[in-house]
Order: structure tokens, then sequence, then C-alpha cells
């Protein structure tokens, strides 16, 4: 009965995220508010069923769900602007600086967790660790050159974070590929923390690329990869 279920989260998730990527482009919609309220519920959900058969027995059980919930938190507040054209920009600046700052602290849930599943594995923050993150880093700044981003005033936040979810993806590699018996945390966590930072980087080029990205394609990809990376975070915690 397990398999099923988890087949059908999947298949409900990619419906209304595919809803959510036609409802709100070129611009935001409250339709589209509303359709990726139910695949960020959904994924929420999904953790919390996988958390549920886990028996919430470890901590990484406990604490991705609620990293999941913070990410409901930041998708809310950011979807939420055609409810609020008629606000003052100050309202609206104040719901986005508090979706980024649930998305940051889901960032960290998440970090913690998978260094607590390091720690189960006998593995130890180390200078290989530190190596990856760093040659990873390294990468991205390559890549920023190379696809000529500019960050402008906000550069050092958005090093600050990127560092942030490549430490995230180094951990998640480093605790799924030394932990237990676990075939779907070793495949999921992994996947789901590399789709997370896909997602971002394409994100990224959205922003800071004026129209270069600004593309319904690179939507697609940005939106896709991040709903199931989620899903994939979540689908970690199964006891399979």
């Amino acid at each position: 009965m397990f398999l099923p279920l988890c087949v059908l989260f999947f298949i409900v998730q990619f419906i209304f995220a595919t809803l959510f990527i036609k409802a709100g482009w070129p611009e935001s919609t409250k339709k589209g508010f509303y359709f990726k309220m139910v695949s960020a519920t959904v994924f929420v959900a999904f953790g919390f069923y996988c958390a549920y058969t886990a028996g919430f027995e470890t901590a990484y059980s406990r604490l991705i769900p609620l990293g999941l919930i913070l990410g409901w938190v930041g998708d809310f507040c950011l979807t939420f602007d055609p409810f609020l054209k008629e606000k003052p920009k100050s309202v609206t600046a104040a719901v986005y600086i508090f979706g980024g700052v649930a998305f940051l602290a889901g960032h960290v849930i998440y970090i913690i967790a998978f260094f607590k599943l390091m720690k189960e594995a006998g593995k130890s923050v180390n200078f290989l660790f530190f190596a990856v993150a760093a040659a990873l880093m390294c990468l991205a700044v390559l890549l920023k050159f190379l696809l000529k981003v500019k960050l402008g005033k906000i550069g050092a936040g958005v090093a600050v974070y990127a560092a942030m979810i490549l430490t995230m993806l180094t951990a998640a590699c480093f605790a799924a590929f030394g932990y237990g018996d676990s075939m779907i945390l070793r495949v999921a966590l992994p996947l789901g923390a590399f789709l997370f930072v896909c997602s971002d980087f394409s994100l990224a080029l959205k922003m800071f690329s004026a129209e270069r990205f600004d593309t319904l394609k690179i939507r697609t990809i940005y939106i896709y990869t991040y709903f199931f990376a989620q899903m994939l975070i979540a689908g970690s915690i199964a006891p399979v």
C-alpha cells in the first residue's frame, strides 16, 4: 500500500505543478497562487505520511517535516503578490522578507537533519567535506562569470545563500552514501538536494540575467526541480 500511495502523491504533485507553471506565466495570478499552494501542501502531506510510516522515531524523521512546513510558508509568502497589488510597498516587502526568512530557516533545518544523518553514519565534517563544498562553490562562481550573471547590490547575500545550499548538497551526499541499508534514502536524498540546487540556480538565472533567461522554459525547470526536490527529500524519510 505504501508504494502505490507514493506514486499517487508524485502524480498529484506533477499535475498541480504543471497547472501552476501555466497559470503563473507570464505574470503571477491568483489562480497560480492556489495551484502552487496545493503543490506545496502535497509535499508537506507526503513528508508527514513518510514520517508517520517511520514512526517519527529519529530526529531526521522529525526535522524534515519541519523543513517542509517552512518551505510551505515561504511558498505562500513569495507567491502572494497578486493579492498585494493595492497594498503599500512596505507590506509587500515585509511579506517577501518573511518568506525569504522561512526558506532560509527551512534550509538550516535540512542541513541540521543531514548532519545528524552523517553522525549516525559515522561520518564527520572533515577536510574532504570542506573540499567538496569549496569545489562546488568555485564551480558556481565559474558559471556566474561564464553566463555573465550580474548580482548587483545583493551579491553578498546571494553568495551566502549559495554557500548554504551547496553545503546542504554536500551534507546530503555524505550522509546518503554512508547511511545504513535504506536504498530510498541513498537515492532520494542526494537527488533531492541536487534538484534543489538546480532549481535555485535556474531561478537565479531568471532573476539576475535580465530577459535572457526569463522564459517559460526556465520557469518550467525551476518549478519542476523545486517541487520534486521537496518530494524526494520528504520521501527520504520512508523506512524502506
